[in-house]
């Protein structure tokens, strides 16, 4: 519906609110000039509805723009105002700091490449047999973990660590020393020179073996094994003894300076007079 006076001078359309409004102060002013004119009655009557047709034709035309003025000053108002500022604030900072963002997505792109790097191959794989190895002079066994470093780059402070026996040898002598983490030294004889370094660096497309633990059977029947506890001075002090189908599960941390932590798991048991080991995880 269209305010009659506007199609008159072919104005466009509007609100049907302002068009209800104009509408019924039309009406109001109708009736006032057939009760002036027609009935004759005094002007006086007429004028009410002239005020009433005044008033609507004013809310018609101006309601909506005092609306926003009422709601402006009023709380919300100040609320909207404080938001657009605060967002044209922020756009504004946002344009200022377009280096600073690059600055801080720099360190997220090294990142990402870092971790794109190939990580260090931990051997035996999971669920295979660990490959052990007789020292003819004195018959003790080894097992060893054997880490590959794929190229390109080389890894650097290489450490393996063992973190945890579940569960515990059943040896008092090992049980009153135990003293979690043990650092895993690189391979060695039984009587040769051990390497005490904690971290080792690992040339890219080569590999190094590290020492989990050996055993032997000693004079007196027992099997015997070392290679565990590393933090004993005197080798002689770090071995212990092992019974039959006695078993652990023994947990390590594989970490480098480029890599992240890797926690390989092997499972060791007695058979008879024969150790055997293999990686579960």
């Amino acid at each position: 519906m269209f305010p009659l006076w506007r199609q008159f001078v072919g104005s466009e359309p509007v609100s049907a609110y302002r068009a209800w409004l104009d509408a019924i102060a039309f009406c109001l002013v109708l009736v006032g000039g057939i009760e002036a004119f027609y009935a004759g009655k005094p002007w006086r009557v007429y004028l009410p509805y002239l005020f009433a047709g005044l008033f609507f034709f004013v809310l018609g035309e101006k309601g909506p723009k005092i609306k926003a003025k009422i709601i402006d000053i009023g709380p919300w108002g100040r609320l909207r105002r404080v938001n657009k500022q605060q967002a044209a604030e922020l756009a504004n900072a946002l344009k200022e700091n377009s280096e600073l963002r690059d600055a801080i997505a720099a360190p997220s792109t090294q990142i990402s490449s870092q971790l794109s790097l190939p990580s260090l191959e931990i051997r035996p794989s999971p669920g295979e047999a660990v490959t052990s190895f007789v020292e003819k002079a004195h018959g003790e066994t080894h097992f060893r973990m054997d880490i590959y470093n794929p190229p390109p780059e080389k890894a650097h402070n290489v450490q393996v660590t063992l973190v945890k026996i579940d569960p515990l040898p059943i040896s008092e002598y090992f049980r009153a020393r135990a003293d979690f983490p043990y650092h895993v030294r690189l391979g060695h004889l039984a009587d040769g020179s051990v390497d005490s370094a904690t971290g080792h660096d690992i040339n890219p497309g080569t590999s190094k073996q590290f020492e989990l633990l050996y055993f032997w059977k000693s004079s007196d029947g027992r099997i015997m094994t070392n290679g565990i506890d590393t933090k004993q001075a005197l080798s002689r002090n770090a071995w212990f003894s092992i019974e039959d189908k006695e078993y652990w599960h023994l947990k390590y941390e594989v970490s480098s300076a480029r890599n992240g932590i890797q926690r390989p798991m092997f499972f060791v048991r007695r058979e008879g007079e024969s150790l055997f080991m293999s990686r579960l995880v």
